[in-house]
């Protein structure tokens, strides 16, 4: 109820009061029932005990206000219902009129001063503000269960709000997010993906983590890959690719083309660059558009990778690929261009001109048409005759008979190099005339075929002084 009809309620109970008991409002004498007055005043009937103090609008006004006719010990609540009973049913209504409405339920509540006093002293109005009911949601035991109980505790920081997986490792957690120590063969490849709760998820047996997280097993021209966990492995290549990078985790596979001059039909088949020039690869050979000056690509067997391996200076390629120049008539060697040779005994190469001179020293110089050097006819025989050395010489020339041109065949057939001439201070008695070869130069050995004077026909072998300017005083031969 507001508080305008409370107050209308106290008002009549009071104007009840007053009518009944002869109370004035103005504060004059109203007659009594023993015709003595009775002042507002808190004047006295004769006889009987102090009258009632006049009630007038402002005391009305307080007890509206207040909320507590009933509670309070007002100047009304105290006279308006004497015990002599003088009031009569009158004073006893009022009382019950004025005491329901101040202690009621709706006295309590909708007070207009309840609300601004907060705490206030009636029993009613205290209940809400300080009692049991009302101290349960403030300080009792169910609020303090939010606020400090085992389950708030679980949120702290230093506490895990995630359940991380126990079962592929051991597990440590911080605030909300987990992290692990794996189990052997196993890794935790998500670990940056927070909460991380499903462990140490990745074998690392996997062709999708072998032996790492990230290593992913080849499959772009690889087959049948596994991984036995530091490793990929293969079952096969694609046509036209190798595995040439075996090194572990071999996450490249069949990584390479065997159509490169780098592993030409093969893992390190490399094709030519030393000689060879624009080098290619056809899946199965090496192929060259040219070659440096002076190299050929002679040995084509597939694949090829030695390119232009043949110096045409060779005497296995003299001039080209094949070109062999000969080497049962004697010692070859090649220019670039030609065979030449150091003959055997016997022989001469009388093609020499007529490159690449591959035959060697094709003519025997023992006939008739070649005696003892290449077109040398004789009319007759062609003689074999002692160079005093332990070889043979061919003249047309009888034996026993000397001259400068069967002395120089007998120097040429000794094999101790070029022959120097004729020297006039040869022999013991220095008028001597030889041909001499002095191989091995100043005081190296010497040797002299004398073909006239005193020691003509014979052979002298012996330290050189001079080189070759005298015939050296050693043991002698017969030559012819």
């Amino acid at each position: 109820m507001g508080s305008s009809v409370l107050r209308a309620a106290v008002l009549a109970a009071a104007a009840c009061l007053m009518m009944a008991c002869g109370i004035s409002t103005e504060g004059t004498a109203t007659p009594g029932d023993d015709g003595a007055a009775m002042t507002g005043e808190g004047g006295s009937v004769p006889g009987e005990a102090a009258a009632p103090a006049a009630v007038d609008a402002s005391t009305i006004d307080a007890w509206a206000g207040s909320g507590s006719v009933a509670g309070d010990d007002a100047a009304v609540d105290a006279g308006a219902n004497p015990d002599d009973g003088s009031c009569g049913a009158a004073c006893a209504d009022s009382a019950l009129a004025e005491s329901g409405t101040d202690a009621g339920a709706t006295d309590g509540g909708p007070d207009a001063s309840a609300p601004d006093a907060g705490p206030d002293a009636s029993a009613l109005d205290a209940g809400r503000d300080a009692g049991a009911q009302d101290a349960g949601p403030d300080v009792g035991t169910p609020d303090a269960a939010p606020d400090a109980a085992a389950p708030d505790s679980g949120s702290d920081a230093a506490s895990c709000s995630v359940t991380c997986n126990t079962t592929t490792g051991s597990p440590t957690c911080s605030g909300d997010s987990c992290s692990y120590a794996c189990n052997a063969g196993l890794a935790d490849c998500n670990a940056a993906t927070a909460p991380d709760t499903d462990g140490c998820e990745s074998s690392l047996s996997s062709t999708t983590s072998c032996a790492a997280c990230g290593n992913v097993c080849d499959t772009s021209h690889s087959t049948g890959a596994s991984c036995n966990g530091t490793t990929c492995l293969y079952a096969g290549c694609d046509t036209g690719y190798a595995n040439c990078q075996t090194t572990a985790p071999d996450t490249n596979g069949c990584e390479t083309s065997l159509s490169s001059t780098a592993n030409c039909a093969g893992c390190g088949n490399a094709c030519d660059t030393s000689h060879s020039t624009g080098a290619s690869c056809n899946g199965t050979t090496c192929l060259y558009t040219a070659c440096d000056t002076g190299y050929a690509n002679c040995a084509k067997t597939a694949p090829d990778t030695n390119g232009c391996e043949s110096s045409l200076s060779a005497t296995t390629s003299c001039a080209a690929c094949g070109n062999a120049c000969d080497t049962s008539t004697g010692t070859p060697a090649c220019n670039g261009t030609t065979c030449s040779y150091v003959c055997k005994a016997g022989v001469a190469d009388c093609n020499a001109a007529t490159a690449p001179d591959l035959d060697g020293c094709e003519t025997s110089i023992d006939t008739a048409s070649n005696c003892g050097s290449c077109g040398n006819a004789c009319s007759g025989a062609c003689v074999t005759h002692s160079n005093g050395l332990g070889g043979s010489y061919w003249s047309c020339k009888p034996l026993n008979t000397y001259d400068e041109a069967q002395a120089m065949a007998a120097c040429v057939d000794s094999n101790h190099g070029a022959c120097a001439g004729v020297t006039t201070t040869c022999g013991e008695a220095g008028s001597d005339s030889a041909v001499c070869a002095c191989p091995a130069g100043l005081f190296g050995i010497q040797y002299c075929w004398v073909y006239s004077g005193v020691n003509a026909g014979r052979a002298f072998v012996g330290l050189s002084i001079l080189t070759c300017s005298a015939c050296p005083a050693g043991p002698t031969a017969a030559w012819d």
